[in-house]
């Protein structure tokens, strides 16, 4: 793809706004740090998906399931069924919340980091 904002350096000195030499910096900049975290970024996108994805299939496939098992029970009372149903959903909806509270943090983390990178490369601008 070469180094897209190169069409953009060689302005007539007349013409050379420093604003715009610092923007176009800083986007080249802004872009390197990018391909440099795209494997992180893509593994984000990865969890992100994954767990898009165990929610869906529990809700549309596991929960139906588990709850008609339940509730062809004979042994339980109707109270007991409802009640273990209920619990069974807060449980898991507590591990999906754990889930995205873990890849919230991978994010942030990795955001700090990404931040940190591009200050660092903007203040030698």
């Amino acid at each position: 793809m070469g180094n897209l904002f190169n069409v953009f350096t060689p302005v007539n000195p007349e013409y050379k706004s420093e604003k715009l030499d610092t923007l176009i910096a800083y986007e080249e900049h802004y872009m390197k740090l990018l391909r440099n975290f795209k494997v992180e970024i893509a593994e984000i996108e990865n969890m992100m998906s994954q767990l898009r994805q165990e929610r869906t299939d529990f809700y549309s496939s596991k929960l139906p399931k588990i709850e008609k098992s339940i509730m062809d029970d004979e042994i339980l009372s109707e109270e007991a069924k409802q009640m273990w149903i209920m619990e069974l959903r807060a449980n898991i909806e507590n591990s999906f919340a754990t889930s995205e509270s873990l890849i919230s943090h991978y994010v942030t983390s990795n955001l700090e980091e990404f931040r940190r990178e591009m200050e660092s490369i903007i203040n030698k601008v």
